[in-house]
């Protein structure tokens, strides 16, 4: 009997390591996509600006706030930015030719490899200025800019 349960112990060891092996697999090939969008649309500006603030890039990341907006690099480096959250498009809407608006999803990890990611709702708006998308307003992950508070 004591055979029998090595023997069983061994498999339910092999099994729980065969799904460790699954669910790290997974969890790396689905984290890191990053999804191409079409050059001059408002959700291109949103990625750009999204990938220049996570990189560091904080003066790239303002020449991409229009002329109007009080934000500026400085309130980018103050900011807290979590270079782990993972931000997916929601939709695009386009008020008219000048105007537009930006619905992503952000999610963070909740704990443990398989819990469920905690989601947040953000929106950009956007307008044109001189032919190109420019954000306004205060952008996400931004919620004070020149001591304005979002």
């Amino acid at each position: 009997m004591r055979k029998v349960n090595k023997q069983a112990n061994f498999y339910l060891a092999i099994l729980i390591s065969l799904i460790f092996a699954v669910a790290l697999v997974f969890a790396i090939s689905t984290g890191s996509s990053v999804k191409t969008l079409s050059s001059g649309t408002p959700e291109k500006i949103v990625q750009q600006y999204l990938e220049a603030v996570n990189d560091g890039r904080n003066e790239d990341a303002a020449i991409l706030f229009s002329s109007s907006s009080i934000c500026t690099a400085d309130d980018i480096d103050r900011a807290y930015i979590d270079t782990s959250a993972q931000v997916l498009l929601d939709k695009v809407t386009q008020k008219d030719e000048t105007h537009a608006i930006v619905y992503i999803s952000i999610q963070r990890s909740n704990g443990p490899l398989m819990s469920d990611p905690y989601v947040d709702k953000e929106n950009y708006r956007l307008i044109k200025e001189s032919g190109q998308w420019r954000l306004s307003g205060i952008p996400w992950p931004l919620y004070e800019c020149g001591g304005v508070v979002k």
